[in-house]
């Protein structure tokens, strides 16, 4: 055996993991498979795997075996060998504390990813994991090819295959063959379902948010201050929020209408409108964009009591927009020309169900 064949023996897991982080970033980077399985199933084996696995590969690069031990020998590596040295841990040990420290990682990264303001979505926690792999493969690398052959941790896969063989030629007949190669396929399958329920839990609403507000003093947004009259020909700045939780990039279009309107709060009756600004965006999913629009309305519509409404379809606007058949709407109410507003506390923000979550934050 080469020294080259030597080395890929020793760091065969390592090169794996290196491996499979580069497939799940591929797989996460590529439009147009999202939700698939194969998807779930490498991003469920990156989050409750990968982290954990290369902590302790760092942190012990010994083998969970005895270096004194007689029967230890290049051909005789164990992954589960109960005598080791000191400070170091066995197979058995390693992949179960993979699967405990990975849980106990990763919400820590999701923790430090909020902190700092990124939304938690697949993309930023498999950048996280990804740097957090390319930060200790080495340092585990370095650590365990620093150590004398006998005593390097190593994945046994000849003894596996060997195992495997034996297994087989060990059955009383085909059927006996075919049932440890059914009953493995079942365990396999088993671990991948669980798997898949961890990383792909039922999908929640899908809903838009679109809210309306203002900058304060010190130019951060608030809902408060709202414009209270606006003068003809003048212009009147407002910020347009708009928050996609559809589960995919949506096209969105907005319709800014100044109206009249006549009858009760439960049953108003728009007599009159006007146009007062048009504009689209595109939003991916968890995005969110505050849209700053210059106002100005005409006195043709002057008077107390005016609905300044906006109107958000997804995609084309119809030939007469109105409320009933825009997806979202919200409103204000100013008066137009001269008299004080009225600016109801709850019609600001009417937006669709739900909460909000991560999100991109955009000003234009």
């Amino acid at each position: 055996m080469t020294q080259g064949q030597s080395a890929l023996r020793d760091g065969v897991d390592l090169v794996a993991i290196v491996g499979l982080v580069a497939l799940v970033n591929l797989v996460v980077f590529r439009p147009g498979i999202d939700g698939s399985v194969l998807r779930v199933a490498l991003g469920a084996f990156l989050v409750l795997f990968v982290p954990g696995y290369v902590l302790l590969a760092a942190l012990f690069p010994a083998a969970g075996r005895s270096p004194t031990d007689d029967r230890a020998t290049d051909a005789s590596v164990s992954l589960f060998d109960n005598q080791r040295p000191d400070r170091s841990i066995d197979g058995l040990e390693r992949a179960a504390l993979s699967f405990a420290l990975s849980i106990a990682l990763v919400p820590l990264f999701v923790f430090g990813l909020m902190a700092s303001q990124v939304a938690f979505a697949p993309v930023p926690v498999t950048l996280t994991i990804t740097a957090w792999t390319a930060l200790l493969v080495p340092v585990a690398a370095f650590r365990r090819f620093r150590l004398p052959r006998r005593q390097r941790f190593r994945v046994p896969v000849g003894r596996w295959l060997a195992a495997r063989t034996r297994l087989t030629e060990a059955a009383d007949s085909r059927f006996d063959a075919l049932l440890n190669v059914g009953l493995a396929a079942v365990v396999v399958l088993a671990l991948g379902t669980s798997a898949f329920a961890v990383a792909a839990p039922p999908a929640g609403e899908r809903y838009t948010e679109l809210y309306v507000t203002t900058a304060n003093g010190e130019g951060n947004l608030s809902f408060s201050d709202y414009p209270e009259t606006l003068t003809p020909g003048d212009l009147e700045s407002v910020y347009v929020g708009i928050e996609n939780y559809e589960g995919e990039s949506v096209d969105y279009s907005v319709v800014v209408q100044l109206q009249r309107v006549e009858g009760s709060a439960d049953d108003p009756v728009v007599t009159e409108r006007e146009s007062v600004d048009r504009f689209s965006t595109t939003l991916g999913h968890n995005g969110t964009r505050h849209l700053n629009r210059s106002l100005a309305v005409s006195d043709r519509l002057a008077g107390n009591d005016r609905r300044l409404v906006f109107l958000l379809y997804e995609g084309a606007v119809p030939d007469s927009p109105t409320a009933e058949n825009a997806y979202r709407s919200a409103h204000l109410w100013v008066d137009v020309g001269t008299g004080a507003v009225t600016v109801l506390p709850d019609g600001a923000a009417q937006t669709g169900a739900g909460a909000a979550g991560g999100t991109e934050r955009a000003t234009p």
